[in-house]
């Protein structure tokens, strides 16, 4: 179960390659661990006490100021598929850069990243990123002040689908067993639109950000690359496409258009959201969207607070979420994530009934995709031979009406 990638994951490097490095300039609300006891603590007899979380982000302050940088090798420069990009996103890594250029990625200001130990669990990571309004951390490993690295990456669809929905209690699982080891990076001065290629074809929506020498300074979220992605997709014929459309051709997405009710409970939602790979949808009894439950929602509002599986989805949900219509084109959807704030749209048919979730990755993927499709090309019939006679007669026929034609002319 460790280090396995999922869609919402950075990729996993080949065996053997070191860890990357990670230096000052990340900031994390929690100090580092060494086995189970906080670094420059005496080892207690009992259960210790918790440390407080400002405590805790002081000493790992304290700890990042001497890590080493991240080798040139394991950074994203110019994006190269190998072999690993998804065959809808493949398609996808030939759009141009929008007219004017394009922003780097330090012009999207990417926030400082938390920072998680791997030897904490879900429940107090979820608490680290809960206080921090985030839905991903970076793992550190080695934290003693001295060389530590980044071992991970963890999400809030990693903690869905490789915790609860597997009926496992967060406070049992540690960070390691959950985490994507060694993910890429990004340099600072790298072309936005490179951003979105990488993570378009790897299917992630986190990037840990270095500086030109090497340090870890921030942690790059799709959302910040919206302005990007649309300005790319009026050029597509993709970005037309209406949200029902992208749904029926997504199976898994189409089948979370039966949703769930506020009284299902949390390890049922949990199951649904992991097998569609997707938020859900939550209907009241005549079937009308009521809200939504995503992955943040179950990190923040459940696992933090250390709620059972049988917590009822009802409070735990987004209620009366935005929603969009069916024949809402795909770049409609984008702008309404951009000036909304949010990440997924739910899409709704006639009634208010669901149709699914789209999330902003499947947005720009739909958006970005070209149309392949070969034109048909149309063979007009062959026209009928003429015997060579009939079209000699009717050669000399019209070359005499034309004659005639004009010899009245200049008698007029």
């Amino acid at each position: 179960m460790a280090g396995v990638p999922t869609e919402d994951s950075l990729i996993q490097m080949g065996a053997g390659q070191s860890s990357h490095s990670i230096a000052s300039g990340l900031s994390g609300p929690q100090g580092m661990k060494q086995g189970n006891v906080a670094i420059g603590a005496v080892e207690p007899t009992s259960t210790p006490p918790k440390m407080p979380d400002h405590v805790k982000m002081e000493r790992r302050r304290t700890a990042m100021s001497t890590m080493t940088p991240v080798s040139g090798e394991q950074v994203v420069e110019v994006f190269e598929s190998a072999g690993k990009a998804s065959p809808t996103a493949a398609r996808q890594l030939n759009f141009n850069a929008p007219a004017g250029g394009s922003r780097t990625v330090a012009d999207l200001r990417p926030k400082a990243g938390i920072v998680l130990a791997p030897d904490e669990t879900i429940a107090e990571a979820a608490q680290l990123m809960a206080s921090a309004k985030m839905d991903a951390g970076l793992v550190l490993a080695g934290a003693n002040g001295d060389g530590a690295t980044l071992e991970g990456i963890i999400t809030d669809t990693d903690v869905v689908n490789k915790v609860l929905a597997l009926g496992l209690e967060p406070t049992e699982v540690l960070v390691r067993d959950v985490m994507t080891t060694a993910p890429l990076c990004v340099r600072d001065n790298a072309p936005a639109i490179e951003a979105l290629r990488t993570m378009l074809s790897l299917r992630c929506r986190h990037l840990p950000v270095v500086d030109a020498g090497g340090a870890v300074i921030g942690l790059l979220e799709i959302g910040k690359l919206l302005f990007d992605a649309m300005k790319v997709a009026d050029q597509m014929s993709g970005a037309q496409r209406t949200l029902a459309d992208v749904i029926q051709a997504d199976e898994k997405n189409h089948a979370s258009g039966k949703g769930c009710l506020s009284t299902n409970r949390l390890l049922q939602a949990a199951t649904l959201m992991s097998e569609r790979r997707q938020a859900v949808l939550v209907v009241d009894a005549e079937g009308k969207v009521s809200g939504i439950l995503t992955p943040k929602d179950v990190l923040h509002r459940a696992v933090a607070a250390n709620l059972p599986a049988t917590t009822p989805v009802g409070p735990l949900m987004t209620p009366a979420p935005d929603l969009l219509p069916g024949d809402a084109t795909v770049l409609q959807a984008l702008h309404q994530l951009s000036t909304g704030g949010y990440r997924r749209a739910p899409v709704v048919d006639a009634m208010g009934g669901p149709l699914g979730v789209l999330d902003v990755l499947a947005l720009m993927e739909a958006a970005l995709q070209r149309d392949e499709t070969p034109a048909e090309v149309v063979i007009p019939p062959p026209r009928p031979r003429t015997a060579p006679k009939l079209l000699f007669l009717l050669l000399v026929l019209g070359t005499a009406a034309g004659i005639t034609v004009t010899m009245r002319k200049l008698k007029a």
